[in-house]
């Protein structure tokens, strides 16, 4: 079998190699799976719905607003996330170690930028 082709990292399949939870393994991945499918699925709902709307003459008009913000403290950070359900569980713990560091460890201070909403 495939595994890397089917999307298992290389430390999985260290794992599946070596006999470790072979069936939580597949098990993860298979959720995994099902959850993109859901996404992909309701994406593809959503695409369907403006085509439709769009057939009938529906006209998709947005006004940007400019606004200036004050001086704030912004944090980065870069991480790959593997689906979009999973910013709640990042989002909530990220918080939690930017609170407990008082907000301002490696903060870079920007200012006079505009935002577009």
């Amino acid at each position: 079998m495939a595994l890397r082709q089917i999307g298992f990292s290389i430390d999985e399949i260290s794992l599946i190699l070596n006999g470790h939870n072979i069936a939580g393994i597949f098990s993860n991945r298979k959720t995994e799976f099902e959850a993109a499918i859901h996404e992909s699925q309701f994406q593809l709902s959503q695409i369907s719905h403006y085509l439709e709307r769009m057939k009938a003459d529906f006209n998709m008009s947005y006004q940007v607003a400019l606004k200036e913000l004050p001086e704030v403290i912004v944090y980065s950070k870069r991480m790959v996330i593997p689906n979009y359900n999973a910013y709640f569980d990042i989002i909530p713990k990220l918080g939690e170690v930017v609170a407990y560091s008082g907000g301002y460890s490696n903060c870079v201070l920007r200012r006079g930028y505009t935002v577009h909403v």
